[in-house]
């Protein structure tokens, strides 16, 4: 079994959040906070379709806030994997993840406090663009360039085939992140894939 729960990004452009499930594993790809009015932000606060200690990974595209931005609250609620994304989305997500655990707190109504985005941080680990990466047992991903802030990706994940699948072939699975227009002179134009059975 291969499924994609969608969490966020839908009827509402905020909290990007995909819950991945593998067999008998659980990834996330970003985990973003929902930005907006007061119905819309509470939905920050639902329960995981699984018990956050359950993802085994979490694959980052970018650090904006709307992909990042729930990360620490995941790690509030039992998350201790790893975290992949590129170097540049760690460094930006330095800055804007205790910052928004500091936004909340004078707000007085954190999801999450900093000793929880420092410990996100912490479990963050740097991949280069253009090399796969083994995410867990039969997983793997690899970065794109996808020339919206520095650092963006997005994301290939390569599936070994399960007992279980009559097609006995990997599965590609592609998740676009915030893709750039590739007009400015500050950033490339975003890659091309070549290859999906799937494309989020």
């Amino acid at each position: 079994m291969l499924t994609i729960d969608f969490l966020g990004a839908a009827g509402t452009v905020t909290g990007s959040r995909y819950s991945i499930t593998y067999g008998d594993r659980h990834l996330m790809v970003d985990c973003g906070m929902f930005q907006g009015d007061l119905e819309i932000t509470e939905r920050n606060r639902d329960a995981w379709p699984v018990k956050a200690h359950q993802y085994e990974a979490l694959l980052l595209t970018h650090a904006h806030i709307d992909h990042s931005g729930c990360i620490p609250k995941l790690v509030a609620d039992g998350f201790d994997g790893p975290i992949l994304c590129t170097e540049p989305t760690i460094e930006l997500c330095e800055l804007l993840l205790p910052d928004s655990a500091k936004i909340m707190r004078s707000e007085g109504d954190p999801l999450f406090g900093d000793e929880h985005a420092q410990a996100a941080l912490a479990l963050m680990e740097g991949c280069r663009y253009y090399k796969q990466y083994e995410v867990c047992d039969g997983v793997g991903v690899t970065f794109f360039d996808a020339g919206h802030i520095v650092g963006s990706a997005w994301l290939e994940l390569e599936f070994d085939p399960l007992p279980s699948w009559p097609d006995q072939r990997p599965v590609h699975l592609v998740f676009s992140g915030d893709l750039g227009r590739g007009l400015g002179p500050m950033l490339a134009a975003p890659d091309r894939p070549e290859r999906a059975d799937f494309l989020v």
